[in-house]
């Protein structure tokens, strides 16, 4: 199996950006409370300044996901009083800001795995939070195909995590609103009729063995010995499955029996012929499942690995968020408050559910791409 797509495709993203975007001139903007300056789009780059609340700045480029833009201050002389990186969403976002015209930044890394306090860090920052998808995956869709799977599905595998509706099913309204996010409205176009509101594998207290176990299958609607997952696979027959178990693991079995369970639902998904998406969880730092909540999140980096699936790295991207972007429970993902999507306001520097949104569907629309929809 050849594993060169993906850096080939990037070389030719890099190459496509640098030439259309030869030509761009920088966004004037303004901070709208007082932020950090970095050196890289992520909190483990060195810290290279601070800006106050109404301070103008340029925006130079931005990461793929758009959660980060590289920006300068400039003096009244024109020479660049400061160059760095802040979080878009401490940006205030006028009118002409649209990320399909601001060059994307292939080069830098999202973080310094050198830099974090501890090595079970490292190896979590070590993950990109956008991934990379790979050449099997196009062969995994394209399985799907034959066995009678919907182009235009997506759906949801996990526990009261990613339930709430605003978390993805949100893109299946009429009145979203995108602001400088107008990259992702293909994809929602694609896929938002097809996101329904209900999944029969992602539902409250549910967990990596309970979605593995018939006993949790609705009669009527699941066959006799059929798991809530192969029900929800064979109702929906979706394309891609985004899947996120977390808080009722840690508090029933260790990592390796949730990296056997994870592994199994992985295998299920790609055997259907489903693009299954991953995705690392927030932690609060001060619970007392914080660390293997860790040795969880370091178990999905490596079945991602293993398997060549796409891993979003949500735990890398909410660690600079307040409160890691969690609810007042420290567990589930904040949520915005909107009943439909609002991406114009930077809700996604305060809450992990905006953020996974934005990862989400950044994701959604890289496999679009990729397998040529």
């Amino acid at each position: 199996m050849m594993r060169f797509r993906p850096l080939l495709l990037s070389l030719i993203l890099l190459l496509v950006a640098s030439s259309v975007h030869a030509d761009y001139t920088p966004v004037a903007a303004a901070t709208y409370r007082q932020v950090y300056v970095f050196a890289g789009p992520g909190h483990t780059h060195a810290q290279v300044g601070t800006l106050n609340q109404d301070t103008p700045v340029n925006i130079i480029e931005r990461n793929r996901a758009g959660n980060w833009v590289h920006i300068q201050r400039i003096n009244g002389d024109g020479t660049i009083a400061l160059d760095g990186w802040i979080i878009s969403g401490y940006v205030r976002h006028p009118p002409e800001l649209r990320y399909s015209t601001v060059p994307i930044n292939y080069t830098v890394a999202d973080q310094v795995p050198s830099n974090a306090a501890y090595a079970s860090f490292s190896e979590l920052y070590a993950a990109p939070i956008i991934p990379r998808i790979d050449e099997l995956m196009v062969e995994i869709y394209d399985l799907g195909q034959t066995l009678g799977n919907h182009a235009d599905i997506a759906t949801k595998v996990g526990d009261s995590l990613i339930v709430a509706p605003q978390i993805l099913n949100l893109i299946a309204r009429t009145d979203n609103v995108l602001g400088p996010y107008d990259t992702l409205a293909p994809t929602i176009q694609y896929y938002g009729a097809g996101m329904t509101p209900y999944s029969l594998a992602n539902s409250v207290g549910m967990s990596t063995f309970t979605v593995l176990d018939p006993m949790w299958a609705p009669a009527g609607t699941c066959q006799p010995n059929e798991s809530p997952l192969a029900c929800e696979y064979r109702v929906r027959k979706p394309a891609v499955a985004f899947i996120l178990f977390g808080p009722n693991d840690l508090r029933a079995v260790d990592a390796a029996q949730y990296g056997a369970n994870m592994r199994r639902i992985v295998d299920e998904t790609l055997a259907a012929g489903i693009i299954p998406v991953l995705s690392t969880f927030s932690l609060y730092q001060e619970d007392q499942y914080f660390w293997s909540g860790i040795e969880f999140n370091r178990e999905l980096k490596r079945i991602a690995d293993e398997k060549y699936v796409p891993l979003i790295n949500l735990w890398s991207a909410a660690r600079v968020l307040p409160d890691y972007g969690l609810d007042v429970d420290h567990v589930h993902m904040r949520l915005t408050g909107f009943d439909n999507l609002r991406l114009d306001d930077g809700q996604e520097a305060f809450s992990a559910a905006a953020l996974y949104n934005v990862l989400a569907l950044t994701t959604l629309g890289d496999i679009r791409v990729a397998i040529g929809l």
